[in-house]
């Protein structure tokens, strides 16, 4: 597994905020929104936020629906790019792990029945959809069995020539990790890297938090930049959430991280 977060943007580099004006949404439409909204969940703390969860059915015939959870930005939702985030595995659940123990505003507690707001939580940049996938994860579905038998095979594949194709469009790519985990986060990931056979146009550099220490290293390709945190293991957030926070900043504002204490 390979930790690649790609976001909504155009070709040139840019974010695309998640606009969409009310007047130009059918009745219909709003009306199944307002059907996914989630007033507030149990043990919830009080938020100014609107959040929605429910299915999207991607196959009629083969009975397959995706599970999803949406949290609007805090700030501005109407002008804040849209950030789809999905845990890797493959089968983990992006709502038990990414949204409730690594980004999400709400964090579980072990052994309580009510949930913490997370003060690091990713929607202080970005609206936040957690999308549960391939089918058969988590709350995600299917009616036909070789869609669990089979879908793995295409699912895992190697992701390195779409990877190849979105850098080579333009697309704007970091590739983050921790760099206590060993096998994962280190080995795997750097291994990739290689093997994608990039230019490299900028060797590890140190990146600075507002604390004045070392955040991590960056390396810099041609149309990728590799980001590690230092001192996070195979969850990054969930090890360094202030970090991680300040990291989807600089990516979302297309501005590097800073190269020196400040």
């Amino acid at each position: 597994m390979i930790s690649i977060e790609l976001y909504s943007a155009r070709f040139s580099g840019d974010i695309l905020p998640a606009r969409v004006e009310p007047g130009r949404l059918s009745r219909d439409v709003l009306r199944e929104q307002e059907l996914d909204r989630v007033v507030k969940l149990p043990g919830q703390p009080p938020v100014s936020f609107q959040q929605y969860s429910g299915y999207v059915t991607v196959n009629e015939s083969h009975g397959r629906a995706l599970f999803y959870w949406f949290y609007e930005a805090m700030e501005n939702p109407e002008t804040k790019p849209v950030l789809l985030w999905l845990n890797g595995g493959p089968g983990c659940s992006s709502i038990g792990y990414g949204a409730l123990e690594e980004l999400g505003p709400f964090l579980s507690q072990k052994g309580k029945p009510e949930l913490m707001f997370n003060n690091h939580t990713w929607n202080k940049a970005a609206n936040l959809l957690f999308l549960e996938s391939p089918v058969g994860v988590g709350f995600s579905y299917t009616n036909t069995s070789s869609d669990i038998q089979q879908l793995g095979d295409t699912v895992t594949a190697s992701v390195l020539p779409i990877v190849k194709k979105l850098a080579s469009g333009g697309l704007r790519i970091w590739v983050f990790s921790g760099d206590t985990d060993g096998r994962i986060p280190v080995t795997a990931t750097r291994l990739t890297l290689r093997k994608l056979g990039l230019n490299i146009t900028e060797d590890w550099s140190p990146w600075y938090t507002r604390h004045q220490q070392v955040g991590g290293w960056t390396v810099k390709y041609d149309g990728l930049t590799f980001v590690t945190i230092r001192g996070a293991g195979h969850q990054v957030p969930t090890f360094k959430p202030r970090q991680a926070l300040q990291l989807i900043f600089h990516f979302l504002t297309n501005e590097n991280l800073p190269s020196a204490p400040y």
